[in-house]
């Protein structure tokens, strides 16, 4: 001890000049046997708080500590290197400026220790507490003691400049995060002694390319490799019977992954945009696969799923591009939401007899899908379940089902035909909107409502019969079906025809309208250009703006029977051919711009009961010659109207009455 007399408690070194005497003391403490040395050990630097400063080395004796800790300032450590005493004379640096206890590294111990580069722990360590080495960025390398038990959460996370750690087997458990982001560690290997790992443990270490797993781990932690994306293979040992959530999430180098039988669930994204694995075994004792699974896994080529499989979850291989065959197993209860959606690749379906329901857009965007082999027991398929399925050409639905969602079929660009099960009640919104091959479409006899836009821009379908028990068609239903020809629902109960309905069908020739039709929507029949007559039943009361607007080869309609009060704005604007038009005796309001641009129009009878009459109505009618009232005169302001609207058509035009009738002539 005479060696060590000279150097006290209160021994101040600086980083200069007293280099010499903090050499001599660590030679010094090396001479003494390993019992003597463990309580100079304690005695100096356990029960004692030393730290560095930039310019020096100041040590904190226990009887002045609390009252000089609040003044204290942590500072980054100028020395590289940090050695442990050991009692074979070997000179093992430590870092005076945080406490080592008996057995354990304490939390936060070097935490942040940025010029940290090797340490060396003595054997009798046997935990590495929460966050000990936490962010020291230049740590190479470290022995840990081979008699550690624990390395706890966080321990040595983003130590970015780690490349490989040897764990010794007498670790046991290894906690959450506690290699984080250790972002050049190349290799690990996990001893059997170890049987648990916590979550993320190995997260975003972005070289880790070689892993060996402890084969008694039962479980593979949530997002135990997530973000590793150098790691090309991985095998995972027998006995493992979860892969947790995101464990191997955006591993976009994996290719290979050895599967024990003994896995029974896969967790949440456990294989999220592993973008090069080409094939899994699923095993069959695996049940149970959670949400988007394998989304983005778009090299995956072909997956056979196991017998026992009752649910496969929402966006389970969403986006796997590269999917082409797919085996699904007898007993599948349930395909989730987008389960399938973005299988470009995938050609053919078969759904096994167990499924009931086809839940939201499983298979939407799956353009090379030809064929679908439904389930006879099949009651539902959910919204924009086949939506933008390019390839499908033909479509039979089983007779079990009764609900098909919104635009299940919306997109289908080469679908030709499709039949309707028989005891479904409505085609729904947008069910085949955009399917420009559409050709034929059986509709049951069951269906009672057309909903909107539900065959809008079905530009090939020619013909389409309506069954008798249906009562209205809604909104854009055949909107822009420029092929549509003709239509026949005069045997419907139809009351309601909703705005934009057949909306610019221009080729359509021909409708006859059931005697129960009571209103026609806004633009029903805007600019369907090919219609000639039309005919309204006498329960028409309600007529919407524009609906006939630009229906140029209109040459006569027929309204006199009718119920209609008001003749709504642009009614019959740009009808350039009609000729004739029959009012409704009832007819009480003729609101503007209702005739204009119809250019053939030679005389009109105007109703005895009408009493408004809008602006320019008669602009653009440049042969309107004739006038006739069947009631009273007509008032002062509406000859004033028809003047000035007759006028401006043609400056030398006189509107003027001659033996009760109104007569425009031509100068």
């Amino acid at each position: 001890m005479q060696d060590m007399q000279h150097i006290k408690r209160e021994t101040f070194f600086t980083r200069n000049t007293d280099a010499v005497l903090l050499q001599q003391f660590l030679v010094a403490l090396a001479k003494y046997e390993i019992n003597l040395l463990t309580t100079i050990w304690n005695y100096v630097f356990m029960e004692s708080k030393t730290y560095y400063s930039d310019d020096s080395l100041v040590q904190y004796s226990p009887d002045n500590w609390y009252q000089r800790k609040k003044n204290l300032k942590m500072v980054v450590p100028p020395i590289k290197h940090f050695y442990f005493v050991e009692n074979n004379g070997c000179l093992n640096l430590v870092p005076f400026y945080k406490e080592i206890l008996h057995s354990y590294v304490k939390n936060h111990c070097f935490m942040d220790s940025k010029n940290l580069t090797h340490v060396v722990l003595p054997d009798k360590i046997s935990d590495i507490k929460n966050s000990s080495f936490f962010g020291c960025e230049s740590l190479t390398s470290i022995v840990l003691p081979k008699n550690l038990n624990t390395i706890d959460a966080y321990a040595f996370s983003v130590c970015s400049s780690l490349t490989s750690i040897t764990i010794p087997d007498s670790v046991t458990t290894i906690g959450t995060s506690s290699f984080f982001m250790c972002s050049k560690l190349v290799s690990v290997h996990i001893p059997n002694s170890v049987t648990s790992l916590g979550y993320t443990v190995f997260q975003k270490c972005n070289s880790l390319r070689m892993v060996y797993l402890s084969n008694k781990l039962k479980e593979i932690g949530y997002g135990l490799f997530a973000e590793c994306s150098e790691l090309c293979y991985i095998t995972i040992p027998s006995g493992v019977t979860f892969i947790n959530s995101k464990a191997f999430s955006m591993c976009s180098r994996l290719t290979f992954i050895g599967m024990p039988i003994t896995i029974t669930r896969i967790g949440t994204e456990a294989f999220y945009r592993c973008i090069s694995l080409k094939s899994i075994y699923i095993s069959s004792s695996c049940h149970i696969i959670g949400m988007k699974a394998f989304s983005f896994c778009q090299n995956l080529t072909s997956l056979t799923l196991p017998e026992g499989m009752i649910d496969i979850n929402k966006e389970c291989f969403y986006m796997c591009s590269g999917l082409r065959r797919v085996f699904l197993p007898f007993t599948l209860k349930r395909i989730g939401t987008r389960a399938f959606m973005g299988c470009s690749s995938l050609i053919a379906i078969s759904i096994p007899q167990n499924v009931d329901v086809l839940e939201s857009e499983c298979f939407r965007g799956c353009d090379s899908l030809r064929m679908v082999y439904f389930s006879k027991n099949l009651t539902t398929i959910s919204r924009e379940a086949f939506r933008g399925c390019k390839s499908l050409e033909k479509i039979v639905i089983p007779n079990s089902v009764f609900h098909i969602g919104m635009m299940v079929f919306a997109e289908c660009l080469n679908l030709k035909s499709c039949v309707l099960p028989e005891n479904l009640t409505y085609v729904s919104d947008y069910l085949f909107s955009n399917c420009k091959r559409l050709e034929k479409v059986s509709l049951p006899k069951s269906l009672i409502k057309i909903y909107s836009y539900a065959f809008s821009k079905c530009v090939s379908l020619k013909t389409i019969h309506i069954s008798n028990g249906v009562t209205e068609i809604n909104d854009a239903a055949f909107k822009s079906c420029n092929t549509l020809e003709r239509i026949s629902i005069t045997h419907t109960c139809i009351d309601t025809i909703c705005e934009d309905a057949f909306f610019e069908c221009v080729n359509l020739v021909d409708i006859q309208f059931p005697n129960t039709l009571k209103k026609i929507g806004k633009r029903a029949f805007y600019k369907c250009s090919k219609l000639k007559t039309l005919t309204l039943p006498e329960n028409v009361k309600v007529i919407g703006e524009g609906i006939f607007y630009g229906c140029e080869n209109l040459e006569s309609v027929f309204l006199k029977n009718t119920k209609i009060s008001v003749l709504p704005d642009n009614s019959f604007k740009g009808c350039k051919n009609i000729t004739f038009i029959e009012l409704p005796d009832i007819l009480t309001h003729i609101n503007d711009n209702v005739f204009e641009d119809c250019f053939s129009l030679t005389h009109l009878t105007l109703p005895k009961e009408l009493t408004y009459i809008g602006s320019t109505i008669f602009k653009g009618c440049f042969n309107l010659s004739c006038l006739k009232t069947e009631g009273e005169d007509i008032p002062d302001y509406w000859v004033a109207y028809i003047r000035a609207t007759i006028e401006n058509n043609n400056s030398r035009a006189i509107f003027c009455k001659i033996k009760e009738k109104y007569t425009i002539f031509y100068l």
